[in-house]
């Protein structure tokens, strides 16, 4: 801005003398001050103005644009069928039907006996909850009797559930005894069976097929496995 400034002045002063003297000559001091004076002036009132201030602002062209017909997409709808078609179907869970109700209070034999049939029988052990309160002490009473393979529940309701008082008590159920059951939680008469008493699995298992001949064939399936040679 100096440079184009000072070649601003150097062009007017040129004029002015070259008009009144045919030689060249440099201006005066005060007339060099009144003259950058006047050109300041003018700059400030050119800047000043209006329209420089407050410039209106460009306005885009209205050129018509062609309607585009969308179709609604539902991003959760695709997310959820590609989980479905990545993700290997799940193998519906098929409720329990052998359950052995059992205790670290009972004789050890006893206990070893009921635990090695129902591991082959494809049972499940309950017990009503940990041996002395305790995660760890239950852990090593299973170590000491040689079970360490042994899959054991813990699962208090159970017990409420189909009616348990003592152990051992073995059971057989039916699918619907996972949803059908009564106002205090336990299943409905029709949907299990359940014989207790210090025995073997497949004699109590017997037991439950001669009297209740709605279990009788589930019974008889399992003393198979029982008494099959591994």
């Amino acid at each position: 801005m100096k440079k184009l400034l000072m070649v601003t002045l150097a062009v007017a002063f040129a004029c002015e003398t070259y008009a009144t003297s045919p030689v060249m000559g440099f201006p005066a001091d005060g007339k060099i001050e009144a003259e950058m004076t006047r050109i300041e002036q003018a700059r400030k009132e050119m800047f000043a103005r209006d329209e420089i201030q407050n410039p209106v602002p460009a306005k885009a062209p209205d050129v018509p644009t062609p309607v585009l017909k969308q179709q609604r997409v539902d991003v959760l709808e695709i997310a959820k069928q590609y989980e479905r078609q990545a993700a290997p179907a799940a193998k519906p869970t098929k409720p329990q039907e052998l359950i052995v109700f059992v205790s670290f209070s009972m004789p050890e034999e006893s206990l070893k006996r009921l635990a090695a049939q129902t591991e082959r029988a494809g049972g499940v052990l309950v017990l009503r909850g940990f041996k002395d309160g305790s995660l760890k002490a239950t852990t090593r009473a299973v170590q000491e009797l040689g079970l360490a393979g042994t899959s054991f529940q813990i699962n208090p309701p159970a017990f409420t559930k189909y009616k348990v008082k003592t152990v051992p008590t073995v059971v057989l159920t039916k699918p619907e005894a996972a949803t059908q059951i009564d106002g205090e939680g336990c299943a409905l008469a029709d949907t299990y069976s359940s014989v207790a008493g210090d025995t073997s699995l497949d004699f109590a298992l017997e037991s439950i097929g001669r009297n209740y001949k709605l279990f009788a064939y589930m019974a008889e399936q399992y003393v198979t496995k029982i008494r099959t040679p591994n």
